[in-house]
C-alpha cells in the first residue's frame, strides 16, 4: 500500500459544521455531499443498514473523507467527539485479497461495505488500534472526479461497482 493511493477518513457529529470548521482552520473546501445513500456493512454475522451522509475535500491526494455519524451504528460513530479520526484508506485492485492478507497478518476484518452483488466494496481492519480501509480501486476514478469537480451528480451510483 502506498500513501499516494490513500485518503483520510474522519467521522463527525454534524457534516455541515465539521466542514465549516475544517474550511476555517485548514482552508479545505468540500465537494457537494452525498446524502441519504443506502449503506450496507457486514460486521461479523450481522449486516448493518444505514443512510450515509458524506463528502470529500477538494484538495488532495490524500483527500479527506468526512462522514456524518449514524444513530445506533456500530461503525459510523465519532464516539462523542464533534470530529474524530476514523480510518486511513487505500485503493486496492482486489479488496478480498487485500483483506485476506491483513487477516493473515493478524488483523481480522472489523467491517466490510457490501456492493449490490454482496461482494466487498471496502473492508476495515484494525491494525494495532489504527483502522485501515482497503477500498475497491474501481471507485477511485469517480471519487477523484467528485473531489476535483465538486459535483455529486452520478457519483453515488459509480461507488457501487458490482462484484466480478
Amino acid at each position: 500500500m502506498d500513501m499516494k493511493d490513500a485518503h483520510i477518513g474522519i467521522q463527525v457529529e454534524n457534516l455541515d459544521q465539521a466542514c465549516a470548521t475544517l474550511t476555517d482552520l485548514l482552508g479545505l473546501t468540500f465537494a457537494e455531499p452525498i446524502k441519504d445513500w443506502p449503506v450496507a456493512v457486514r460486521m461479523g454475522d450481522s449486516i448493518e443498514q444505514s443512510q450515509g451522509h458524506f463528502t470529500v475535500s477538494r484538495q488532495g491526494p490524500p483527500y479527506v473523507e468526512v462522514t456524518e455519524n449514524v444513530a445506533e451504528s456500530k461503525i459510523w460513530q465519532s464516539d462523542g467527539l464533534p470530529i474524530a479520526f476514523h480510518h486511513l484508506g487505500f485503493w486496492v485492485d482486489d479488496v478480498a485479497a487485500a483483506s485476506e492478507a491483513l487477516t493473515a497478518a493478524g488483523h481480522p476484518m472489523e467491517a466490510g461495505g457490501l456492493n449490490e452483488a454482496g461482494g466487498y466494496r471496502y473492508a476495515y481492519h484494525l491494525v494495532n488500534g489504527l483502522r485501515i480501509e482497503v477500498a475497491d480501486a474501481a471507485a477511485r476514478a469517480p471519487f477523484e472526479r467528485w473531489a476535483t469537480t465538486g459535483q455529486v451528480e452520478g457519483i453515488a451510483e459509480a461507488f457501487n461497482p458490482s462484484a466480478p
